[in-house]
């Protein structure tokens, strides 16, 4: 035979006998192997469920309170990879720093108030509010600032340093739209398309320089007063790394810092104020732990999925749940439901300690009301001193300190 073709054969060999090497390679070690050489390829197994995601924000003020789904998951932190649901790999928990079961240190943010309440003229020259018998912002906020102070164990408190009181105007829409009082009258009856578009933020910022009060230290926070279709956003982020808490983050500003802008609206109580808030957590805690557990379903496997999760997804284990999903709901705002599960919730209260307690509740453990939930679940969040590995024991600090 040819010498050749001896060649072309020995060659055929050897390929053949490394290419079986490595099929036994990846099947034995395969995913240790994406571990060391991808460490963050673990995040597709995060991705967001968008064939269950909520629909988009139904309007300006989000009448509906449903929280606007983030187009894509954070990535994997690879310094601190949790566990593939695939891979079947054990989760590297760290060990606490500190063993002060409660933070005694306390963050004051200071807020920026602009209280949109035109006057109408055909009304006899009365403003919205007193037209509408809608209710006073400043008692409204006194009853927040008091829960969220509360809640947070004394960590969390608010100082409003600048207000802009009935502001005569309406913010204008990033379309350019202004309401004239007989438009805004009839879209809170009717709202047109124009009345569900969301409100110029660059505009707002610019007009009443806030970017230049956040960075001058002024202030932390803005938060914006309006009625039915104003066109605010429940909350919103900007600043230099801004990220999706429960819209994306307004980019474009000016703003060297990062800055919450909470969108209240006077037609609704203060329990709508502490769910705002509530999503604002949501989102900070989604962003540090890369985890979303509203919206992607499974087994979770941070603190933060875990503390989230209700029964509805994970039978028999669940944590706290979500603004709108309580630990025993059935669908969103469930919050009467009687129905009683396993839940781990008062276990929260030792973070990081965890004991794996759990106990069986149901809404009566929170009074059977939305607005007992949500001041309940404030409650929840851990809020130790000191921190677990990368992670502050304390989870307001992630609300608190964005900078």
């Amino acid at each position: 035979m040819d010498k050749g073709l001896f060649n072309i054969y020995d060659r055929m060999e050897t390929i053949l006998t490394v290419g079986v090497i490595v099929v036994l390679i990846s099947t034995l070690y395969g995913d240790e192997i994406k571990k060391s050489i991808l460490p963050s390829f673990q995040s597709v197994n995060f991705t967001q469920n968008t064939g269950n995601l909520p629909p988009a924000n139904p309007g300006p003020n989000n009448p509906s309170n449903v929280p606007i789904a983030p187009s894509n998951s954070p990535s994997i932190n690879p310094s601190n990879p949790v566990v593939s649901p695939t891979s079947g790999s054990a989760t590297r928990t760290p060990t606490p720093t500190t063993g002060s079961p409660i933070s005694t240190t306390s963050i004051t943010r200071k807020v920026m108030v602009i209280d949109f309440n035109p006057i109408i003229e055909s009304q006899g020259g009365r403003r919205i509010r007193a037209i509408k018998s809608w209710q006073d912002p400043v008692a409204l906020e006194t009853q927040y600032i008091n829960d969220v102070r509360d809640a947070s164990g004394g960590y969390f408190k608010y100082q409003i340093v600048n207000r802009l009181a009935d502001v005569d105007k309406y913010p204008m829409k990033k379309n350019n739209y202004v309401f004239t009082d007989a438009e805004y009258l009839s879209a809170v009856i009717s709202p047109t398309s124009n009345a569900r578009e969301i409100i110029d933020y660059l505009k707002v910022l610019d007009e009443y320089d806030i970017c230049e009060k956040i960075n001058r230290g002024e202030i932390d926070e803005l938060w914006l007063w309006g009625g039915p279709w104003f066109g605010y956003y429940e909350t919103a982020m900007v600043g230099p790394t801004a990220f999706h808490t429960n819209s994306a983050p307004i980019s474009g500003s000016t703003c060297t810092k990062n800055a919450i802008i909470m969108g209240f609206n006077y037609e609704r109580d203060v329990s709508l104020m502490l769910e705002d808030l509530g999503h604002a957590i949501e989102g900070a805690l989604s962003q540090k732990f890369s985890e979303d557990p509203r919206f992607n379903a499974g087994n979770y496997y941070t603190p933060w999925g875990k503390f989230a999760t209700s029964d509805k997804i994970s039978p028999g284990k669940s944590g706290c749940g979500w603004m709108h999903f309580a630990p025993n709901s059935s669908v969103d705002y469930d919050w009467d439901n009687t129905r009683t599960v396993t839940s781990t919730c008062g276990d929260w209260l030792n973070y990081p300690n965890l004991t794996g307690a759990t106990t069986s509740i149901n809404c009566n453990s929170w009074g059977c009301d939305g607005y007992q939930y949500k001041k309940w679940w404030l409650n929840h969040l851990p809020k130790a001193a000191g921190s677990t590995g990368e992670f502050f024991n304390n989870w307001w600090r992630y609300i608190g300190e964005l900078n």
